[in-house]
């Protein structure tokens, strides 16, 4: 689980690396906090390049 709130860049050189272990997690939450930047993009883009994400509207 990764809490984030208004770190959208961050965020995704922490998906990045997460995804260049060896052993990847089974499943793989984000929780934003309202933010107002690009994270839901961010997560989209990684949701498209893996199984590992599981998203959910809100």
């Amino acid at each position: 689980m990764i809490p984030t709130c208004q770190r959208s860049k961050v965020l995704a050189c922490t998906l990045d690396s997460l995804l260049q272990q060896r052993v990847l997690p089974a499943e793989l939450f984000v929780v934003d906090a309202s933010a107002d930047d690009e994270t839901l993009q961010v997560v989209e883009g990684f949701v498209q390049k893996t199984q590992v994400f599981r998203m959910y509207g809100g």
